[in-house]
């Protein structure tokens, strides 16, 4: 399965990446499909690291979280000059029959975590 991934940077480029999900209930990662990195990788409750194009993001699950919840939370975890860009995806990210955008907040930070980035269900979006 692949999603598309806009960077909402000063270039506006567009990636596309491959979303690889183990049926043995293992890690399961997002992978780029050009040289750009992009790498989510989870086991259990908690994600372990994103990176991107050398950005880290450092994610954790909300408690009781679930599929059919419609909520992932992301914390962007670099410095400030970060909230320059910006992420969105579309695509089934999170397992079979399951829709997702991925956004990032990028108007001021928030909290002490900075901008954060949630995973909603795409039947959300209008």
């Amino acid at each position: 399965m692949v999603v598309t991934v806009t960077k909402l940077e000063p270039n506006d480029t567009k990636q596309h990446w491959e979303v690889v999900d183990r049926s043995d209930g293992g890690l399961q990662h997002i992978k780029p499909i050009d040289n750009t990195t992009l790498e989510a990788g989870w086991d259990g409750d908690y994600i372990n690291t994103v990176h991107a194009g050398g950005q880290c993001w450092s994610i954790s699950r909300n408690k009781g979280w679930a599929i059919q919840s419609g909520e992932l939370n992301m914390y962007w975890s670099v410095d400030r000059a970060a909230n320059r860009a910006s992420i969105k995806a579309v695509g089934d990210v999170l397992g079979p029959q399951q829709r997702w955008i991925l956004y990032l907040w990028v108007i001021g930070f928030p909290s002490d975590e900075g901008p954060k980035l949630c995973l909603d269900p795409v039947k959300s979006i209008q």
